[in-house]
């Protein structure tokens, strides 16, 4: 048998440590590698004229596939591989990260600086990051670049187990989510499972309207991923001071999002996203509205599914018969007054003259009556609907142009 003396274990050790680091890295520079080839690959691709650009955008994504999954897998290969290694290196991730992505010419140079300019190929963020609300989570967020903007990725990875678990890889799927605005967390429940909260938003060359998109997954300690289990879409306003505000529990989601109003006069509301998510499962739960007026705006604009509930039982058959006349994806007309009634004293009527129902735009003003009543602060219920003004609620009050809030300063983030 060889005998070898303490010098040649060292030399041996030696040997047995390079090949490890050469394996790693000839994995890394594989994956990078395929990014590359990705990239070439895009940018071979024929360019879409500017004038097709908003119908094209689903289509410069779906090529970006195979790009953002050999950009998920070399990143996986860098993370550190424990909780007490992400502590000492994650400040040193990013910098590591961009001078490779650099080297590789797979960074957007940004050099035309026309929005409507893509460069197909290149990677336009990337970024580490870890919850408040869970230290043992890190979110990694990929962006590769198409027309007016970034098509994000974003993977979570848990640390609570040793090694980094892929636990949630989130990709834009509607025609209007390509970017990533916020990645949120719930704390954890007794039974350590918890909510994660996807808010995406589409590419937009000017317009500081936009789509938000939102997406609730429920992580629990007995699965190896996340589910889903809630997913929507809303109309926003990016330019206000604060565009949405949202507080996240292990079995609650609460979202305020400035969008528009039915009434071109108001020109932002607040809209009210309160969901319950005890378990697998989600629903949407009051308050729906902050104010009659926005109830009004609501009942007319979303499903009758939601809205049956919310509408008076003795009435319910006439009143769904209402909503399928009136409602739809657009509804637009003006608040012609808001008025409390005298008797009973809970009991709000409100005239509008509409202008676009779900049939489509009216040749004249049709104005339609409604009576809501109101429970407690921000509780609604429609009572009637009428061609006719109902008696019992004398005057013509304007309409509030400014929105109640659920969130106190400190909340408003």
């Amino acid at each position: 048998m060889p005998r070898f003396n303490g010098r040649g274990r060292q030399v041996t050790w030696s040997i047995v440590l390079s090949s490890l680091i050469i394996g790693v890295s000839a994995a890394q520079e594989s994956a990078l590698e395929r990014a590359q080839n990705e990239a070439a690959r895009l940018r071979q691709a024929p360019k879409q004229p500017e004038e097709t650009i908003w119908k094209n955008i689903k289509a410069t994504r779906e090529p970006s596939a195979g790009l953002h999954a050999s950009l998920r897998d070399w990143v996986a290969s860098l993370l550190p591989k424990s909780r007490v290694a992400l502590d000492a290196e994650l400040l040193f991730l990013t910098p590591k990260v961009d001078a490779e992505l650099r080297q590789a010419g797979l960074f957007r140079s940004g050099a035309s600086g026309d929005p409507f300019e893509s460069e197909p190929g290149t990677v336009t963020r990337m970024e580490f990051s870890r919850p408040p609300e869970d230290p043992d989570k890190l979110v990694v967020i990929v962006g590769v670049d198409v027309p007016c903007g970034s098509n994000d990725a974003a993977y979570i990875y848990d640390y609570s187990q040793g090694e980094p678990r892929l636990v949630l890889e989130s990709h834009g799927t509607r025609d209007h989510d390509e970017g990533i605005t916020n990645v949120r967390f719930s704390k954890r429940d007794a039974s350590g499972s918890q909510l994660i909260l996807t808010l995406r938003y589409a590419v937009q060359c000017g317009s500081s309207w936009n789509m938000l998109s939102y997406d609730l997954f429920r992580l629990s300690t007995m699965a190896s991923a996340a589910v889903p289990i809630l997913g929507g879409e809303q109309g926003i306003w990016f330019a206000g001071a604060h565009p949405y505000h949202l507080r996240i529990e292990p079995d609650e989601l609460l979202m305020e999002v400035q969008g528009s109003s039915i009434d071109a006069n108001i020109h932002n509301r607040e809209h009210v996203l309160h969901f319950n998510a005890p378990g697998s499962t989600a629903e949407r739960v009051d308050p729906v509205a902050l104010q009659p007026q926005d109830f009004v705006d609501e009942w007319f604009t979303r499903p009758w599914s939601e809205m049956e509930s919310r509408s008076a039982e003795s009435a319910r058959d006439k009143l769904q018969k209402w909503h399928d006349f009136l409602s739809g994806d657009f509804v637009a007309g003006e608040f012609q007054f808001v008025q409390r009634c005298r008797e009973p004293a809970d009991q709000w009527q409100i005239a509008i003259d509409l202008g676009w129902i779900k049939s489509g735009e009216l040749p004249d003003g049709l104005r339609v009556y409604f009576l809501v009543q109101q429970s407690g602060h921000y509780r609604f219920t429609m009572t009637g609907i009428s061609f006719e003004r109902q008696e019992g609620c004398p005057g013509e009050s304007d309409p509030n142009i400014e929105s109640p809030t659920l969130f106190p300063a400190d909340e408003r983030h």
